[in-house]
């Protein structure tokens, strides 16, 4: 069963593992019934994404992780639900 916690720190490191820190994004995680959305929206003062908006879905019970387009996230939702 993956946590609110542990979904967040699969997202930070999806986001932000691999990048210099003063390209870090920021980090968003919406968590529904059967796990969490997860994606990235550019800072303020930091530098622009190309255009990828790509959202990950991290499953609450067994934590398998699949990539979906960038979508919004009530849609995302609304897809993995069926």
């Amino acid at each position: 069963m993956v946590t609110f916690a542990q979904a967040q720190e699969r997202a930070e490191e999806w986001i932000n593992g691999e990048v210099p820190g003063y390209q870090h994004r920021e980090v968003r995680v919406r968590e529904f019934e059967l796990g969490f959305v997860v994606w990235a929206e550019d800072r303020v003062d930091g530098p622009r994404s190309d255009g990828g908006a790509q959202r990950l879905v991290i499953a609450r019970d067994s934590g398998e992780a699949t990539l979906w387009p960038g979508l919004p996230v009530g849609e995302v939702i609304r897809r993995y639900e069926e």
